[in-house]
């Protein structure tokens, strides 16, 4: 062999052996078109991945509010909440005195009032202005005095031998009749009175009449389950013959 061809023979081993270097280089680090081809496609599955990461879905707050005469505040989805729209309808219907909060199934209400038959009116507003649906919490206190301040026993004294009614017989009856209108819990008594002389079941049966006059006009305010009628008394008076011809009201 040539020392020429030697040389040849030598330079193609050295390229062979740099381009097999450069090639085992390229495929170690990930340069080559190969290797840029994968790594490619490996970026992509993972960036596809990562899209294709289904998403949590967001949750709705609750609703809730507080209310009183002069505010109003909420939070949370009142969309399916007509109510909401006609906020100074409520501020009316509370009040200087009453407070509302809650969500939209149960609305708790609160504060005083001067009367029972003022919180029943208040609670039966509240149902018609939240709707069937929603339960009404009621919580009202009714600021009535204890039973000392209610009105004293209610006296009618009739005229001798009539069952009928006095012409101040109503007027005598209205401080009792306001009181049991606002305090529709209270009920009364109605007792008759007679003489203790003469005919006794002609007196008792006059005394009945007398209890009756008296009742048909408190049933005009409350109803019958709140009245008891008592039987006849007998008595002298104490020597005032009006005394025995008296029919008394008064609170159990």
């Amino acid at each position: 062999m040539s020392k020429q061809q030697s040389q040849y023979t030598t330079w193609t081993w050295v390229v062979v052996l740099i381009l097999a270097f450069v090639l085992l280089w390229a495929l170690m680090t990930g340069k080559g078109t190969h290797g840029s081809c994968c790594h490619s496609t490996s970026k992509a599955v993972v960036e596809e991945s990562a899209t294709d990461t289904t998403a949590t879905p967001s949750v709705t707050e609750a609703f809730s509010f507080s209310a009183s005469a002069g505010s109003f505040s909420s939070k949370g989805d009142a969309s399916n909440l007509t109510w909401v729209n006609n906020v100074d309808t409520l501020h009316s219907l509370l009040g200087n005195d009453l407070e509302a909060s809650g969500d939209d199934r149960v609305i708790i209400l609160t504060g005083t009032v001067n009367s029972e038959a003022e919180k029943q009116q208040k609670v039966s507003d509240a149902q018609a202005f939240f709707g069937e649906a929603t339960t009404i919490d009621n919580q009202i206190s009714v600021t009535t005095g204890p039973l000392d301040n209610t009105p004293s026993i209610a006296k009618i004294y009739f005229d001798s031998g009539y069952p009928r009614l006095p012409p101040d017989g109503a007027d005598s009856l209205q401080p009792m009749m306001a009181y049991l209108e606002s305090n529709p819990d209270t009920k009364v008594t109605i007792s008759g009175f007679n003489d203790a002389t003469g005919d006794l079941a002609k007196n008792q049966n006059l005394a009945k009449k007398r209890a009756q006059s008296v009742y048909d006009v408190l049933i005009t305010t409350i109803s019958a389950e709140r009245i008891d009628m008592r039987k006849p008394v007998s008595t002298d008076g104490g020597g005032e013959l009006m005394e025995a011809r008296r029919v008394e009201v008064s609170v159990e």
